[in-house]
């Protein structure tokens, strides 16, 4: 009896694994990958975390003309049992073509995993992200100031305002431009994803000192000169943007001796020539003594 047990034991594993000898000759295997579309979402939840993909294999057999590149099958996930935190869900398979008969449907996983949160919604401020170095910003106007935010109960709660993309102030004058939101996640979804942006800049007035030198115009040629001091501590006042392009090397103060006909010590007033507003900090006058040349 025992050695009849045996002998059907072996008799049985020898045709398991013949038949699949025969069946690696005969058939051929079909791989598959198909995205899950999930529905019946509950209103008071949203997903966090999902499987995007349900992998399976259609085995046919090998000497069949049966090619097909459209997945045969279609895969739902409904949600409307399921609860928040993590689910696995046994997925619905839907035909979409038919298979042969003698075909074989493999799947290579049983249920679909998917995360849920509650959902939350509330409004929040928009905070334009403006870049300037150079000028006063005035008049900032933001259309709309608030927009709708909705997501996961955890990430809504955290988010107090919103950034826009990066502005970049590069000249004086009125600005309006459309300007993106930046989402801080992918799982956020916001009511507009770009807002109206207008602001005024002005030029930003820089107080400076400057040191210059003091020269002489329009001296008699009988004549010669000193002057002191021969330099003179100037405050320069100009928009910021003005002031980077001055070159100091070609700015001085000068007294101008045109009504000069005779020796003797005079007090003069300097002068400047440029657009600039350019003032002597101690003194608006200096000391010139004109003697007359000697041969």
């Amino acid at each position: 009896m025992k050695d009849k047990t045996i002998k059907m034991f072996l008799s049985l594993l020898i045709s398991i694994i013949l038949w699949f000898y025969i069946n690696s000759l005969v058939t051929k295997e079909i791989e598959f990958a198909v995205d899950i579309k999930y529905t019946d979402i509950p209103p008071n939840m949203i997903i966090v975390g999902k499987q995007e993909t349900f992998f399976y294999n259609l085995i046919v057999n090998k000497y069949s003309y049966y090619e097909t590149k459209q997945p045969p099958i279609e895969v739902k996930v409904s949600l409307k049992d399921a609860k928040i935190g993590k689910n696995y869900i046994k997925p619905e398979i839907i035909k979409k073509i038919d298979i042969p008969y003698s075909a074989r449907l493999v799947l290579k996983e049983k249920t679909v995993f998917v995360e849920l949160d509650r959902k939350e919604i509330k409004e929040v401020e928009i905070n334009p992200i403006i870049i300037n170095n150079s000028f006063i910003i005035k008049d900032i106007n933001i259309y709309p100031k608030k927009i709708k935010i909705e997501g996961p109960l955890k990430q809504v709660k955290s988010i107090t305002k919103l950034d826009t993309t990066e502005i970049f102030i590069n000249d004086s004058g009125q600005y309006s431009e459309l300007v993106p939101i930046k989402n801080p996640n992918k799982n956020i979804y916001l009511s507009s994803e770009f807002v109206k942006v207008e602001l005024k800049a002005l030029s930003k007035t820089i107080e400076e000192k400057i040191v210059l030198p003091v020269k002489v115009k329009n001296l008699n040629d009988e004549f010669e000169y000193e002057i002191n001091p021969t330099t003179i501590i100037a405050m320069i006042k100009a928009p910021s943007e003005k002031i980077k392009e001055l070159d100091l090397s070609k700015l001085y103060f000068y007294v101008d001796l045109k009504e000069i006909n005779s020796e003797g010590i005079y007090k003069l007033n300097l002068k400047i020539d440029t657009d600039f507003l350019i003032e002597p900090v101690d003194t608006k006058n200096i000391t010139v003594i004109i003697k007359r040349r000697t041969k």
